[in-house]
């Protein structure tokens, strides 16, 4: 049986960029910009697109991955009914929509780390970040250290080995399935969050919903593809650097679980 994606030819959208919202989000109210976004729909069904790659889309304080809150659409792009009638269209067009989904990191602005910052050591969050040292200091003087991607300290590293982390994106995954009809993820850094695709239990928390599954799609910069997804499984390149449309179907991780959704 094909996967829907084996022939897909995918449209890449950077909404932020594509749409002129501001750079630093410092907006009080949403903006209106998904309506600009709905016109592009006709555009990619013309040029014989059949799924889409849009993101980062999610609240954050600039350049969309510093992430303050994955519940809720950028409101410089507009609000989450905005992107759910923007995903109705694609889907009326028969375009399939894949998002961007950051796990490796949050900006400074998430709950949690503000956590941090106000409690300190008395913060139920400092098990939420790598490297959380209050003897030493970040270069944004918080009184604590922490590990930062890439020493970028504005995405400061979320510990995807602590189980409340795991549970809370897994439940942000399932939220964007139910809420907006999304088809697929993108993983950005997942060659640092390997650990977080691999194991059978894992995968099965993240589509604990009947019938519900989704594409994963990588963004691979360096690691050996083999530990992340084995040769075998890669289907196409199609960004800057590498990105692989991934199929976990049978195989690398239960040959139970079937991810794709809506194959043929």
């Amino acid at each position: 049986m094909a996967s829907w994606y084996d022939k897909t030819v995918f449209y890449h959208i950077y909404p932020l960029g594509m749409l002129g919202a501001p750079f630093v989000n410092t907006e009080d109210a949403a903006a209106d910009r998904f309506l600009e976004l709905n016109q592009w729909v006709a555009h990619m069904e013309a040029t014989g697109c059949t799924a889409l790659y849009i993101g980062p889309l999610f609240e954050s304080s600039s350049h969309g991955y510093d992430t303050r809150d994955y519940r809720l659409a950028d409101r410089r792009l507009g609000t989450n009914e905005g992107f759910r009638h923007f995903t109705r269209l694609c889907h009326e067009a028969g375009i399939r929509v894949v998002v961007d989904g950051v796990f490796n990191h949050t900006g400074r602005e998430f709950f949690a780390f503000r956590d941090i910052q106000k409690n300190r050591e008395g913060s139920r969050y400092c098990g939420w970040y790598k490297g959380v040292n209050f003897g030493w200091n970040s270069p944004y003087n918080d009184g604590f250290g922490y590990e930062a991607w890439q020493g970028h300290f504005e995405l400061p590293c979320l510990n995807l080995q602590n189980p409340e982390v795991k549970q809370y994106l897994f439940d942000v995954i399932r939220f964007w399935i139910s809420e907006f009809d999304i088809d697929g993820i993108r993983l950005d850094c997942a060659n640092v969050i390997v650990d977080l695709m691999t194991g059978s239990l894992v995968v099965e928390k993240i589509f604990a919903i009947p019938g519900v599954g989704s594409l994963l799609v990588t963004a691979i910069q360096s690691n050996d593809y083999n530990v992340v997804i084995g040769l075998s499984f890669i289907y196409s390149a199609m960004y800057i650097g590498i990105m692989l449309v991934v199929d976990l179907l049978y195989g690398i991780i239960d040959p139970r679980i079937r991810l794709a959704k809506g194959d043929d």
